[in-house]
This record gives C-alpha cells, sequence and structure tokens, in this order.
C-alpha cells in the first residue's frame, strides 16, 4: 500500500511513513515522534488550537539509526502525536 505524503505526487510505502492505519482510518493524523518534555508541549499546543491530540508510544521501526540502544531509547520512552479536528 502507497500513502501520498505532502506532495500529491509523491507516494511512500506505508512502512516508510510510520502511520497507523488502524488511527488513520478514524481520522487521527499523524504529527511527528519527539521526545517526551517536547511532545507535551506540542499536544498542549494543539489542544490550543482546537484539535483532538493523543500520544502513542513510538515505534522503532522505521527509524534508519543503526543503533540498537537508539531504538530501545525510542521505543520506550519517545512518543508519536496524532491530532484530529474536533467534531462541530
Amino acid at each position: 500500500m502507497l500513502i501520498r505524503i505532502g506532495d500529491p505526487r509523491r507516494r511512500l510505502p506505508v512502512a516508510q511513513t510510520g502511520i497507523d492505519l488502524a488511527l488513520a482510518s478514524q481520522g487521527w493524523d499523524r504529527r511527528f515522534t519527539a521526545d517526551p518534555q517536547r511532545a507535551e508541549e506540542a499536544m498542549e499546543l494543539y489542544r490550543q488550537l482546537g484539535y483532538e491530540v493523543r500520544a502513542e508510544p513510538a515505534s522503532a521501526a522505521g527509524e534508519t539509526d543503526e543503533c540498537d540502544a537508539c531504538r530501545a531509547v525510542i521505543a520506550r520512552e519517545w512518543k508519536t502525536i496524532y491530532t484530529r479536528k474536533r467534531p462541530s
């Protein structure tokens, strides 16, 4: 399966996007992955902008870094931020 990212002509395999298809089907948009402090700051900002916000444990599967220790820290501590518009 391919997903459009930004430019409608650019398509990437789902495995490279980090998108959770179950969340996407519920209207959630993946924003980014961040350390815990930055994730909290971003979540508060998105709430102030009127979005519903959720944070999921980060998946290191799509990371390109070869360091196993780095992947372990990302998977254990970092969060992936998802938003969606609040229902009217």
